[in-house]
């Protein structure tokens, strides 16, 4: 069942493009990505904001922090892991769980994770690419012919040279966030990895 586009047609006067901004030429913007997240259309000038200005620049400015352009999946993530205060705004919905505060969660906009799983490489549960992204990291390891876990010093810029090939599945700082979750996970790892770690 398709989702409502009620709230986007309220706010731009039609429903939000979100294929377009999905196959963006070199990804979106921060603010960009804040205004999609408050389901308001950037290229909309038109677009009722009202008293959503200073909500989308906070956003606008956590995005930048973490990064200067995203694709559409990043942007999920980077929205999952947003912390949206004490606001009590419609954009945000509350987790209940026992034995722990309430955590506040972004609503992040079902068009947004709708085009997201079209993708055939995006993995959505959390919303996220990283598991796909980890595996390709160790696929292309081994096309190199290196052993995931005892990777040579100079191999992990020759796997992020491969992988960067795959220009939907990764960014150059979306490779670095998906080599540190892999190396955690132990899905890869530099061999005499200790000889390059800084001495106490």
């Amino acid at each position: 069942m398709a989702y409502s586009t009620f709230s986007e047609r309220k706010i731009n006067g039609e429903p939000i493009a979100w294929d377009y901004y999905n196959t963006l030429q070199g990804g979106m913007t921060p603010m960009q990505g804040a205004k999609l997240a408050h389901r308001i259309d950037p290229d909309n000038t038109s677009a009722v904001i009202s008293d959503k200005s200073n909500s989308i620049k906070l956003l606008a400015g956590y995005l930048a922090n973490r990064q200067a352009t995203y694709t559409m999946p990043e942007l999920i993530t980077a929205l999952n892991s947003y912390d949206v205060g004490d606001s009590d705004s419609w954009l945000v919905y509350r987790e209940f769980k026992e034995g722990e505060d309430d955590v506040k969660t972004f609503n992040i906009p079902q068009g947004m994770i709708d085009v997201v799983s079209r993708q055939p490489k995006a993995s959505v549960g959390k919303i996220s690419v990283r598991p796909a992204q980890i595996e390709a990291i160790r696929k292309t390891a081994i096309g190199l012919a290196y052993n995931p876990l005892a990777i040579p010093n100079t191999g992990k810029a020759k796997i992020k040279n491969e992988c960067l090939k795959d220009v939907k599945l990764f960014t150059a700082s979306g490779f670095d966030h998906a080599w540190k979750d892999a190396s955690k996970q132990n899905v890869i790892c530099i061999q005499n990895k200790e000889r390059y770690l800084p001495t106490r």
